[in-house]
Parts: C-alpha cells; sequence; structure tokens
C-alpha cells in the first residue's frame, strides 16, 4: 500500500515537472520571436 502511493506520487510529481518543462520551454519559444 505504501509503495504503490509512493510510486503514484512519484509519477504525478514527474508529470507535473514535465508539464511545467514543456510550458517553460513554449514561453522562452515565444519570447524569442517576438
Amino acid at each position: 500500500m505504501t509503495h504503490f502511493r509512493m510510486t503514484a506520487t512519484c509519477e504525478t510529481n514527474f508529470r507535473s515537472s514535465k508539464h511545467l518543462h514543456s510550458r517553460t520551454y513554449v514561453g522562452y519559444v515565444s519570447g524569442l520571436k517576438h
């Protein structure tokens, strides 16, 4: 049970981190275009 919860939290953190990274990259590219 604890192991499953830890894995779920790890996956969630990875997803949010990946989403945040993609948003930052898009903002960086948009900044270059302007």
